[in-house]
């Protein structure tokens, strides 16, 4: 995805958010950093059992940590805390940029490591982002 799109997408994105609480904003940062979480756990597995060349896994690599960047910036909720979706954000970065360096070090192992990983930190971040909007 080019710059200018993503720049377009997450301006979309924050236009959508008006006009939402808080929390209903925090819980949707947290499904969609969920749903990164996911992306990433399947990209690390594929990676892992050679089924994706490596300029494609370096391209959505950078562009999963750029939007996480962006959701890091969602409002928080007392419920979980004002900083739930940057702690979130930052772990999961934390996590794409290892990846990225399991990908430069052809480590398959670390990949596979980091794809259990994410798939947890996603499963977490889904369950917190359903409580909240209950």
């Amino acid at each position: 995805m080019s710059p200018p799109r993503l720049v377009r997408l997450s301006a979309f994105s924050l236009l959508l958010a008006c006009g939402k609480s808080p929390r209903e904003r925090e819980a949707e940062a947290l499904e969609s950093l969920g749903s990164w979480a996911a992306t990433g756990a399947m990209l690390a597995e594929q990676w892992a059992a050679a089924s994706l060349p490596d300029p494609y896994v370096r391209s959505t690599t950078e562009l999963a940590r750029q939007e996480i960047g962006v959701l890091r910036g969602a409002p928080g909720s007392r419920s979980t805390g004002p900083d739930a979706p940057r702690q979130a954000g930052e772990r999961l970065e934390a996590m794409y940029a290892s990846f990225g360096r399991a990908v430069r070090a052809h480590d398959r192992d670390a990949a596979r490591r980091l794809a259990a990983r994410m798939r947890d930190l996603g499963g977490t971040l889904h369950a917190t982002a359903e409580s909240l909007a209950e």
